[in-house]
Order: C-alpha cells, then sequence, then structure tokens
C-alpha cells in the first residue's frame, strides 16, 4: 500500500483551560473575613496568574500588574529565600 503524503510537516497551537474550581469563592469569603491577603504563585506563565486572580475576584486588572501581587515561582522563592515544608496539616476546604 503506498502512502498518500509524504514529507509533511504539522503545525497547531493548542489552548486549555483550567476553570477555578467552584470552592474558590467560598475559600476567598473566608480569607477577606479572617483579614487575610492571598496572593498566587504558580508555575505558570504570570499573565495566566494574573488572569485566575482577576477571575477569582482577588485583585482588578490594574492591581494585576502591580509589584509581587501575581508572580511565578522562582520570583516569590527569591523573595522569601526559599520554602520550607510545612507538611500535610494545610487547610482544606470541603466541597
Amino acid at each position: 500500500m503506498a502512502l498518500l503524503e509524504q514529507d509533511l510537516t504539522f503545525s497547531a497551537i493548542v489552548g486549555l483551560r483550567d476553570p477555578l474550581r467552584d470552592r474558590v469563592e467560598k475559600v476567598m469569603k473566608y480569607c477577606e473575613k479572617g483579614n487575610l491577603t492571598v496572593r498566587i504563585v504558580s508555575g505558570d506563565n504570570v499573565e495566566t496568574v494574573k488572569q485566575a486572580a482577576i477571575e477569582a475576584k482577588l485583585i482588578d486588572a490594574e492591581v494585576a500588574n502591580m509589584d509581587n501581587v501575581c508572580m511565578d515561582a522562582a520570583a516569590f522563592r527569591q523573595i522569601v529565600g526559599g520554602i520550607k515544608e510545612v507538611g500535610e496539616h494545610a487547610y482544606q476546604p470541603e466541597n
């Protein structure tokens, strides 16, 4: 059986969206009530993090561009002087 096509190049761009979990809004209200400041740190692209923070209503678009509001993990580690593992006792909200 002969091949119909040869020496082809496939080019594509794929975009994925990871929507916020339903409980994010509830957790943010708890944080606000407790007078906690929330910052997002991610290994994702900083622009992706900014959009997630805006969607979660943590910040508005103007605040997203301020220093140390949205950052990647490398910037966070530099600011805090490294990361210390705290174990498995972090708050896990119920659905």
